[in-house]
């Protein structure tokens, strides 16, 4: 073999290959995308570099005394005064971004290859799916847990349970009901695991308990002190089961979202089919199912005690969100089996999954697609028989032997993992440079990238947005500020540095940092004339309930109350909308807001 030759084989083998591909769609999704950080992280980095900043009576971060629910932000704070980026968070935010996005999906490539013994076609699609879901994620401390949790789970299944639990642990110091979404399933699976498998001795079980605990145990001092003195009320854990839904409320998830409801179910039900067609060609792992098991026991937990018992320690608790751990699985297996139907010679469901998953993305389309499949695998047998049988009439009635030459030709291709991993690339890379390119109009129509009138106008109202921010930081230097602004523009504090009045967010901050919401409660019946049971009135009938209902508060606010809450909460200035009018000085305005000084 020649120098050529040799160099061919070595640096560009499809394993390299596939990984330059994989690299290249990483690249893609941050130099097409405008990732940063959550605007509720930006409200509390900002407030750990500026405790200037937020010191009011219905939005105060209190960081006197360390908050291990925190510790991110800490650590986001302290790079950014390294950096001197104590204002502009967009470029830290893309880089944080870069970073947690990077290590997950090298984690998710090990435990690919690990549980699919090296299976390029599974590990090309499954990869190619992950950066597609988290190509629009933000930098928060749930993303940058994720690596850790995707550790905790490889080294679960690899059976080495001290390391699995030590990144177990090292969650809590990140995100802590991520770290409960884990160590709980972990723990009801060594027990199936000890109790029926007989694999885990009772030795290794208190070791994976001891080390957890004793990593943890400052976090979870820290956390039960604050839980003991927490200040929170009933009316907060009400609002937060209804207004955050999607995460404390499977009976709200199924009723409000049935397709959505759906489609993650579906993903269970491609998961379980997935794992019996892997076990028929050797997959022998035992530890992913008792897993499985202890996340259905947490989901039905969720449900009876927040959806019927509506206990307050379950809602916060939101085990439904343990669900992830079957999401990831799931993506595996469904990948598993595209693969599989690949190197049977169908290509069908491959070209069905690039057009959904890729052009289509209607929620409604992947319920389909997803049942299609779950259909075929169940009955392929019976299925295959009858195309056979309609073959044979077509084939005796036409000539369309030249077809099934094409087709197969075409099968035979898809069966390589860098024509898999070519077409990805395409499909993958392609919308999002024209996204972010300045091709023509038509073009982006063609391809649903239009940008409507209305589009138009909600980046305009955005920009007017920012420009009041910028006026209210820039010229009102008062420290005894406080700001009335549109209940339902709750990310206020992440434009401004001034003290700010209540909003629809303002009872889910009160929770997550342990203070009573009543006086917003007594505003709501008393200054608003909103009653709470009348908020609450035929919310599992309308996803969009609370803003709709924050909005018509908003609308029918007066000067009289406003007046009111300036002699009682010490209210200066008020944000409103140009085509709501008040009876106030105007101290700015432009094309969308007007700034009055409340006198």
């Amino acid at each position: 073999m020649d120098t050529w030759s040799i160099i061919v084989k070595k640096y560009f083998d499809s394993t390299y290959v596939l990984y330059a591909c994989l690299f290249i769609m990483f690249v893609t999704i941050f130099a097409a995308g405008n990732q940063g950080f959550r605007d509720s992280d930006i409200i509390i980095i900002r407030k750990i570099l500026h405790p200037e900043y937020y010191n009011g009576e219905f939005f105060n971060i209190s960081l006197e005394k360390y908050n291990p629910h925190y510790n991110y932000h800490y650590f986001v704070a302290f790079v950014a005064r390294k950096l001197g980026c104590m204002e502009g968070f967009l470029p830290l935010g893309k880089l944080f971004c870069i970073l947690q996005t990077g290590l997950t999906m090298l984690v998710l490539a090990r435990l690919c290859k690990y549980l699919f013994n090296n299976d390029q076609i599974v590990l090309v699609i499954s990869l190619t799916i992950f950066l597609s879901l988290i190509g629009a994620r933000l930098a928060e401390p749930l993303n940058m847990a994720t690596p850790f949790y995707l550790s905790a789970i490889y080294y679960f299944l690899r059976e080495r349970w001290c390391i699995s639990a030590f990144f177990g642990a090292l969650l809590f110091y990140l995100h802590v009901g991520m770290a409960m979404w884990w160590f709980l399933p972990s723990c009801l699976a060594l027990a199936i695991i000890f109790l029926t498998q007989k694999r885990v001795s009772v030795k290794q079980v208190i070791g994976y308990l001891l080390v957890v605990i004793a990593l943890s145990f400052p976090v979870i001092y820290i956390y039960f002190g604050k839980s003991v003195s927490s200040n929170v009320d009933e009316f907060a854990i009400k609002y937060y089961y209804y207004a955050a839904w999607h995460d404390t409320s499977p009976l709200l998830s199924f009723i409000l979202r049935p397709i959505t409801f759906m489609g993650q179910w579906l993903i269970f039900v491609a998961f379980i089919l997935g794992i019996n067609k892997a076990r028929k060609t050797g997959f022998e792992n035992r530890s992913v199912m008792p897993l499985i098991f202890g996340v259905i026991f947490l989901y039905i937990v969720q449900f009876v005690f927040a959806d019927i018992v509506h206990s307050s320690f379950v809602i916060t608790l939101q085990l439904k969100r343990a669900m992830n751990l079957i999401y990831i699985l799931g993506i595996f297996f469904f990948s598993f089996l595209l693969a599989n139907q690949l190197r049977k010679g169908n290509c069908v469901f491959f070209l069905m999954f690039l057009f959904i998953f890729f052009a289509c993305r209607n929620g409604v389309a992947f319920v389909v697609f997803g049942l299609a499949l779950v259909i075929y695998e169940l009955f392929e047998g019976h299925i295959l028989h009858f195309l056979k049988g309609m073959y044979e009439v077509l084939r005796s009635n036409t000539n369309i032997d030249h077809i099934k030459g094409v087709v197969s030709k075409g099968n035979r291709l898809l069966q390589n993992p860098l024509a898999i991993v070519s077409v990805l690339l395409i499909v993958f890379v392609v919308p999002k440079l024209l996204i972010a390119s300045p091709i023509k109009s038509y073009i982006k129509t063609a391809l649903h990238f239009s940008e409507d009138n209305n589009t138009n106008i909600e980046i305009a109202e955005k920009e007017a947005y920012k420009d009041i921010f910028k006026y209210i930081n820039d010229m009102i230097m008062s420290d005894n500020t406080v700001f009335l602004f549109p209940f339902n523009k709750w990310d206020f504090p992440v434009y401004s540095h001034h003290d700010c009045f209540i909003s629809v967010n303002t009872p889910i901050t009160n929770l997550s940092v342990g203070r009573s919401s009543r006086e917003v409660k007594h505003i709501l019946e008393n200054d608003l004339n909103y009653s709470i049971d009348r908020l609450f009135k035929d919310v599992t009938n309308n996803a969009n309930i609370f803003d709709e209902r924050w909005g018509e508060m908003w609308k029918n606010l007066d000067e009289g109350i406003i007046i009111h809450w300036k002699d009682k909460y010490n209210l200066t200035h008020v944000i409103r909308e140009k085509d709501l009018p008040l009876n106030f000085p105007v101290v700015y305005q432009n094309s969308f807001y007007v700034v009055y000084e409340i006198k």
